[in-house]
C-alpha cells in the first residue's frame, strides 16, 4: 500500500508524506497564479466578449507549439491549452459572460508544473495566433 493510500485510511500524516503535499501545493500555486494573469492579459480584455457574442460555443486557435480549445455550455467555458508534441494539457473554467473572479480556475491538469507553467505562458504571450480562430462544429 502506497503512503497516499495508506494516508487515506488511517489519516496518518507523516513526514515525507506532509512534505510531498507541499511541493505539490508549490506547484498548485504557481499554476493557479498564472491563470490569474491569463484572466487578466486574455479572458477579461477580449475572449470573455468575444465568445459571448460568437454565435458558435466552441472555438480552436492553433500555431506550431500549441492548439487552444475553448467550449462554452450551461454557463461555463473551458479553455483547454495543448502541446501538440508532449500531449500536455492544461484546462481553465471560467463562469460565461463573467469578467469577475466568479468560478475561474484550474478544471483539470495532465502536465508537469513546469510543462503547465509554459502552455499558459505561451498562450498568454503570443496572442497574435489567436486572431486566427476556427469556429469548431460539435456534433
Amino acid at each position: 500500500m502506497g503512503e497516499l493510500e495508506q494516508y487515506i485510511e488511517t489519516r496518518r500524516l507523516t513526514t515525507r508524506l506532509v512534505l510531498q503535499a507541499q511541493m505539490i501545493y508549490f506547484d498548485y500555486e504557481q499554476i493557479d497564479g498564472l491563470i490569474k494573469k491569463f484572466q487578466e492579459k486574455v479572458w477579461n480584455p477580449w475572449l470573455c466578449d468575444f465568445i459571448s457574442q460568437s454565435r458558435e460555443r466552441s472555438h480552436k486557435w492553433d500555431d506550431d507549439l500549441v492548439e487552444v480549445l475553448e467550449y462554452t455550455l450551461a454557463g461555463r467555458t473551458i479553455v483547454t491549452i495543448k502541446n501538440k508534441a508532449s500531449e500536455a494539457t492544461v484546462a481553465i473554467i471560467f463562469a460565461e459572460g463573467y469578467k469577475e473572479d466568479i468560478g475561474c480556475g484550474l478544471q483539470g491538469i495532465d502536465a508537469t508544473c513546469n510543462e503547465a507553467t509554459s502552455l499558459i505562458n505561451h498562450a498568454m504571450n503570443n496572442m497574435t495566433w489567436m486572431n486566427k480562430c476556427d469556429d469548431v462544429a460539435i456534433a
